[in-house]
């Protein structure tokens, strides 16, 4: 008996806010189709994207309840840069921090600049660049924070 597979194709590009450049992702195609071997899907959908540059492909499982949902297989097209969470999360916030920081207040993220994400991007793998002034970023996603500070990111 097939199982069934959602199928994912989201497309990256570059977000500018407030002096930090990041790579983000857009879901651009969703599906869901059967699948009798996992390993033949996978092979498909890198032979099908393999020369689509800035793609991001994710295969999950299908269970009863959303909560019972598989990760199968995160397939990446982007060439370069860091790979921030093991597949694509919800972007909700940026937290910004300027070379201002001291020491003492780093873990109160109350202090530092908020930019929400009300617009459906995700974060997953890519280029971040922090600008003069930006001591380090915290991506707060729907799966959790991912500190990057000057010397992880790209300059």
């Amino acid at each position: 008996m097939a199982s069934q597979v959602t199928v994912r194709v989201f497309n990256a590009e570059k977000k500018d806010v407030e002096g930090v450049s990041l790579t983000v992702l857009r879901l651009e195609k969703e599906w869901t189709t059967g699948a009798k071997d996992f390993y033949e899907l996978v092979a498909d959908m890198k032979e099908r994207y393999k020369s689509t540059p800035n793609k991001v492909i994710v295969l999950t499982k299908i269970g009863r309840s959303s909560s019972e949902a598989e990760h199968i297989a995160t397939i990446s097209t982007i060439d370069r840069g860091i790979l921030l969470f093991p597949e694509p999360a919800r972007l909700k916030a940026i937290y910004i921090a300027g070379e201002d920081l001291k020491p003492r207040i780093r873990k109160a993220l109350s202090l530092f600049k908020r930019i929400e994400f009300n617009d459906d991007v995700y974060v997953y793998q890519g280029d971040i660049v922090l600008g003069n002034g930006v001591k380090l970023v915290v991506l707060e996603t729907e799966k959790g924070l991912k500190v990057i500070t000057r010397d992880a990111a790209k300059e």
